[in-house]
């Protein structure tokens, strides 16, 4: 911590000090000197000889320095406007974020933007700006921004690539991020943050091969954690199963199986998501046995209502093997649905009729009201089967919107 005053006054002691010592040294000694110049002759004490150099030279000293400091007034000029146009800046920079961060986008925006041309970051000050003009709904002046960014700090057009790929993703330029991205893994390819928004701009594409690719590149460098490989995993198989089968190629869907891991082939989700778009395709030969496995392992509802849906050669089995989990599940709803099915296959209609309506009984679903009005039809139940028909509708619908009962067929509901 510094202290002017005591330094000054310390000098001050120091000098009378000094003019005290050389006032007694030239009262004991005050000496004489001669001093011959061409055509001069000085006579004087000692003592007026060295108070008088000791002033000369305080004079010149003294001279010198306002001489220097006049020399270097034009910069300390130019040097005390830089550092208030600074300021300036800093103080339109400050404003503006914490603008951006209370969401007032107008704004923040304008300060930004003045404080840009004096701030020591402009970079900061466009990107901010790129981001307040995307909230605002000008994608032309956000591009605008970027674009100062890039003459302003061309060394920085990785941070900005990034900046501009985030804000394109937030406003779902799905394509146009995915295009920067790329551009940005090509120049810097161990990038962790680039490998990231890749991974997610291609699950938004549907390009689950890409993501694939990339996921060993993010477990290594320790940006993804197991659990979270695991589930990217699931998602992007199950994207190419579903892709598969909204083609109609059983053999692509089998060539997609085979190449899951067989870790996560006992996953519920994904083993559903495979029979699933066998079902779709009309060729389930295999699937029987694999969820009857995956059942033996872990109950499963989705995988049950699955099995329910694969027409084998012996319904009846399948109805045994069903049926043996309702001791452990009798009210789950989708269990009810699946052995109800598996009844109509077998021709019992009495025990159809009875595990369907336990069905809605513990959940009422749309699935369930239909198939039961299926079989009352077959039967010709026809009242009864419109009452459930509509109880269908209803439940598909979430509720019926008329003010009093519908008359169907007779039938007040």
């Amino acid at each position: 911590m510094r202290l002017p005053g005591i330094k000054i006054l310390f000098l001050i002691l120091l000098a009378l000090a000094v003019a005290v010592a050389i006032g007694l040294f030239a009262h004991d000694y005050p000496g004489h000197m001669v001093l011959r110049l061409p055509g001069w002759r000085i006579e004087t004490s000692f003592s007026f000889f060295v108070v008088a150099l000791l002033v000369t030279i305080i004079v010149v000293v003294v001279l010198l320095r306002l001489v220097t400091g006049l020399w270097r007034l034009p910069g300390r000029a130019l040097r005390w406007r830089a550092d208030r146009r600074r300021l300036r800046g800093e103080g339109y920079m400050r404003r503006g974020l914490l603008a951006l961060i209370e969401g007032d986008w107008k704004r923040a925006e304008k300060m930004l933007q003045k404080g840009a041309g004096d701030s020591r970051a402009p970079l900061i000050n466009y990107l901010a700006a790129a981001r307040a003009a995307q909230e605002q709904g000008d994608l032309e002046r956000r591009d605008n921004y970027l674009r100062l960014a890039h003459q302003h700090s061309p060394n920085a057009d990785i941070i900005i690539g990034i900046a501009q790929a985030e804000l394109q993703m937030n406003q779902q330029q799905t394509e146009q991020a995915l295009a920067t991205l790329k551009h940005l893994y090509d120049r810097k390819p161990d990038q962790g943050h680039i490998q990231q928004m890749l991974v997610q701009t291609y699950s938004q594409v549907g390009d689950w091969e890409s993501v694939l690719q990339l996921l060993p590149q993010l477990a290594k460098n320790r940006l993804i954690s197991t659990e979270q490989r695991r589930d990217l995993e699931l998602k992007a198989y199950i994207g190419l199963l579903q892709r598969a089968g909204s083609r109609r190629q059983r053999e692509s869907i089998d060539a997609v199986w085979r190449d899951t891991p067989r870790k996560l082939r006992d996953n519920p989700q994904l083993l559903a998501a495979y029979v699933t778009e066998c079902i779709r395709v009309g060729h389930t030969d295999g699937c029987e046995a694999l969820l009857k496995s995956a059942l033996k392992k872990q109950w499963s509802a989705q995988l049950m209502e699955l099995y329910s849906q694969i027409e084998s050669a012996d319904p009846i089995k399948q109805l045994d093997f069903a049926e043996k989990f309702l001791d452990a599940h009798p009210q789950n709803a989708p269990l009810l649905l699946a052995v109800g099915r598996l009844s109509l296959r077998c021709g019992l209609w009495g025990k159809a009729k009875a595990y369907l309506i336990q069905s809605i009984d513990a959940r009422a679903e749309p699935e369930t009201y239909r198939e039961l009005a299926d079989l009352l039809r077959q039967q010709g139940e026809h009242a009864e089967a419109s009452r459930y028909y509509q109880q269908g509708l209803i439940a598909a619908t979430g509720g019926a919107r008329q003010d009093g009962p519908l008359q169907i067929e007779g039938q007040r509901v």
